[in-house]
């Protein structure tokens, strides 16, 4: 997790940190489909949050909701096939 984007390097440009909606927080694990990055469930906010509050267990909170949109998309999938 990115507790504050305007302090961590790899956001402190991007313009969605320095211009609306100027996001702070960020939170993401990724979304995977037979082994490939289909993307990521994110949490974003625009106020900082320390990272005392993104925990282990919310983080894995946040991965078990990417599988299960992982496992929906792979019934999809089938579905279309």
């Amino acid at each position: 997790s990115v507790p504050d984007a305007t302090k961590d390097s790899r956001f402190a440009s991007n313009p969605l940190v320095v211009g609306q909606p100027y996001l702070r927080f960020y939170c993401g694990v990724p979304i995977l489909v037979k082994g490939l990055c289909m993307g990521s469930l994110c949490v974003l906010d625009n106020r900082p949050h320390p990272a005392s509050q993104w925990t282990a267990g919310r983080i894995g909170l946040l991965a078990s909701f990417a599988e299960l949109v992982s496992t929906l998309l792979m019934k999809s999938d089938q579905q279309v096939m």
